[in-house]
């Protein structure tokens, strides 16, 4: 499949769904999104009313998310189109209890991916779909919430070098709104912005290829900000942070669901389908405040992680409790 198919692929089935909030840019983040900006000017669209935009993008991600973040925040206007959708409710996955353990899920996993066709060589390459929340009105207490699926390839180099190409998916209103969609929400297919990192400029602590044992893995989560293995939700960030900077082999794979064994508080939530269609398990942990929870998608057929949603467990003002905050998905 090429480049340009699997991106297709994607697009089609990156329909309605949902994001989640996240930490400020540095000043390297807020440097390329000046860039950004500047190579990328918002097109000027009709606002007739004041619009509170606010992404909500997951946090403690690789410094390319908050890149695109900050992005987002700054390069969407709001306008009045004519385009309609069906409402999207922003209900959390739903999972089916089997009764397996998590060493049942992890030894399933390993024999997937023994049997898997997963890249040869980790490579500087993802490709993930997202999916974003505007919350937009004068009312800020009850706003309306507008969905955005969004493609973004990541490709980067050992200079640190590399660029960011970011594709719109099929916008829909997160509730039972059913007016018209703004025309800011880019028809899908529209490349959304483009830009090119010089050398150095791309902010990653593992800059070399990681290796497939068990101390290369812990040696890469550690460097990405793991410093309590025995947190099942530390393990969950740094792994999700990982898989947002490079695409894995299935032995590395493997070896990112070993380490959950050594975690003392990942709970098994079942089999379930994502929202592209794959049969996958739901892997849970609670945030140590208690404010979200974070779920890991494995994939039953691949046995590679393919996923992460995060849902909210308070409630707050504008997003009550259950409400999906982020959701990513990653190429089987």
């Amino acid at each position: 499949m090429t480049g340009d198919e699997n991106l297709e692929r994607m697009l089609r089935l990156a329909d309605p769904l949902k994001e989640g909030a996240m930490r400020g840019p540095g000043p390297r983040e807020l440097a390329l999104r000046d860039r950004i900006m500047a190579q990328h000017p918002t097109s000027p669209v009709p606002a007739p009313r004041r619009r509170g935009l606010r992404p909500l993008w997951w946090s403690l991600l690789a410094p390319l998310a908050a890149i695109v973040a900050t992005v987002l925040v700054l390069a969407t206007p709001t306008g009045v189109g004519d385009t309609t959708a069906t409402a999207a409710k922003p209900e959390p996955m739903a999972f089916t209890d089997e009764g397996k353990t998590l060493e049942d899920v992890v030894t399933d996993a390993e024999r997937a991916l023994l049997r898997g066709d997963g890249p040869a060589e980790p490579r500087r390459e993802v490709v993930t779909t997202g999916w974003y929340y505007d919350l937009d009105g004068d009312d800020q207490s009850d706003p309306r919430r507008l969905i955005r699926a969004e493609v973004s390839t990541l490709r980067w180099n050992e200079d640190l070098s590399g660029s960011v190409r970011v594709v719109a998916g099929k916008p829909y209103w997160g509730d039972d709104d059913t007016t018209e969609i703004p025309t800011a929400a880019r028809t899908p297919g529209t490349l959304v912005w483009e830009i090119e990192f010089a050398p150095g400029e791309f902010g990653t602590p593992v800059v070399d290829p990681p290796g497939d044992s068990a101390d290369d893995i812990a040696d890469m989560l550690a460097a990405l900000g793991l410093t309590d293995p025995s947190s099942g939700y530390a393990v969950f960030v740094a792994t999700e942070s990982a898989l947002q900077q490079w695409t894995l082999t299935d032995a590395q794979h493997a070896q990112l669901l070993r380490a959950l064994l050594a975690t003392d508080d990942v709970r098994v939530l079942g089999s379930g389908v994502d929202r592209t269609g794959r049969a996958v398990v739901g892997l849970s942990v609670v945030q140590p405040e208690g404010f979200v929870e974070m779920r890991m998608l494995v994939s039953q057929e691949s046995g590679r992680i393919v996923g992460f949603e995060v849902v909210a467990l308070e409630a707050n003002p504008q997003l009550p409790v259950d409400t999906v905050l982020s959701y990513s998905l990653y190429e089987d």
